[in-house]
C-alpha cells in the first residue's frame, strides 16, 4: 500500500521535530552569547537558561571560548529595506562597509525588532567577504 511506510513517516516526523528543535536552539544560543557578552563570564544567569530547556553545558561553554577568542570584534546588527519589496539583514564587524551599501542602494534602515515578528525567511544568502570590496 502506498504511503503506509512506517519508517518513512517516523523519517518525516523526526525531520518535523529537529527542526523546530534546531530553531529553539539556535535562538538560546543567540541568547546565551549575549548574555555571556553582557556579562563577561558564564554566570548562573546563562547556565539556568540553558538548563530549562535542555540545551547542553558544553556547548555553553564553548560559546564562552568562542566569545574570548573574539572579543575584540563587535558586530553591528542592522534590517533595511530596499526597492522592490526587497528586505536585507546586515550583520558586519566594520560599518563602513555597511554605509557605502546602504548609500549605493539607497536602503531605508527598519529596527530589528520588526524582523521576526512581521517577516519570514523566504530565501537567504550569505555573502562572505575576505577583501573589502563594493563589488557583489
Amino acid at each position: 500500500m502506498a504511503g503506509h511506510s512506517h519508517s518513512a513517516n517516523v523519517k518525516y516526523r523526526k525531520d518535523r521535530q529537529d527542526e523546530v528543535k534546531s530553531k529553539l536552539f539556535l535562538k538560546l544560543r543567540k541568547k546565551i552569547e549575549s548574555i555571556i557578552k553582557e556579562e563577561g563570564e558564564v554566570n548562573e544567569k546563562s547556565l539556568s537558561l540553558a538548563r530549562e530547556n535542555q540545551f547542553p553545558k558544553e556547548k555553553v561553554y564553548q560559546i564562552w571560548e568562542k566569545v574570548k577568542e573574539n572579543k575584540e570584534i563587535s558586530f553591528s546588527r542592522n534590517f533595511y529595506q530596499g526597492s522592490f519589496g526587497i528586505f536585507l539583514y546586515l550583520e558586519r564587524e566594520n560599518n563602513e562597509f555597511t554605509e557605502k551599501l546602504v548609500e549605493k542602494f539607497k536602503l531605508k534602515k527598519l529596527p530589528l525588532s520588526s524582523f521576526p515578528n512581521h517577516f519570514k525567511l523566504t530565501y537567504s544568502l550569505k555573502i562572505n567577504l575576505k577583501k573589502e570590496s563594493e563589488n557583489l
